[in-house]
């Protein structure tokens, strides 16, 4: 929904099934794209990312509520999944680390007992071979809500905005 088309291609280098989507590393940019949801009261989200970073030019999922605000956020930066992490608002860095994550390397990010009454989440984080690498509980979220509509992902964030080599499979 923003961005260049063209840096976005399917690639048979996938986690589950034949393909995943690519995000091409091409200067300029970063590209986000988006998916409304039909089931907003979600209790389970899970997906497999793999990236190749030489700019620290990470990428963000945004799970959003119907009025657009950021329910969760998952980021990969610093060679390590994160989440932005409500306890962090106002200061510059504001995520917390989940898991280290090694560069041309799947993994799978599982988002479970997402508890809408009390606001909390828990992430966990497993390798290809489904070993856990690590986890955190009722992580709160980051805007209060009852409801999870929407995906969004963007690509391309760090120094001069050009999109790292992403790989995303199996939503």
């Amino acid at each position: 929904n923003q961005g260049d088309r063209s840096r976005l291609e399917f690639s048979e280098d996938s986690a589950q099934g034949d393909y995943s989507l690519y995000f091409r590393d091409v200067s300029g940019n970063s590209t986000n794209i988006s998916r409304s949801l039909d089931d907003s009261q979600m209790s389970k989200f899970s997906f497999w990312y793999k990236y190749r970073s030489s700019y620290n030019n990470n990428f963000r999922m945004f799970l959003e509520d119907s009025s657009g605000n950021r329910v969760v956020v998952f980021q990969e930066a610093n060679s390590a999944i994160r989440y932005w992490d409500p306890q962090k608002e106002g200061e510059f860095i504001k995520n917390t680390e989940i898991a280290q994550a090694n560069q041309d390397t799947w993994y799978r990010v599982v988002a479970e007992e997402i508890d809408y009454s009390n606001n909390t989440i828990s992430i966990s984080v497993y390798s290809a071979e489904g070993n856990l690498v690590n986890s955190v509980q009722n992580v709160g979220f980051w805007n209060e809500s009852d409801n999870i509509s929407k995906i969004t992902i963007n690509n391309g964030l760090g120094s001069d905005g050009d999109p790292d080599p992403l790989w995303i499979d199996h939503i």
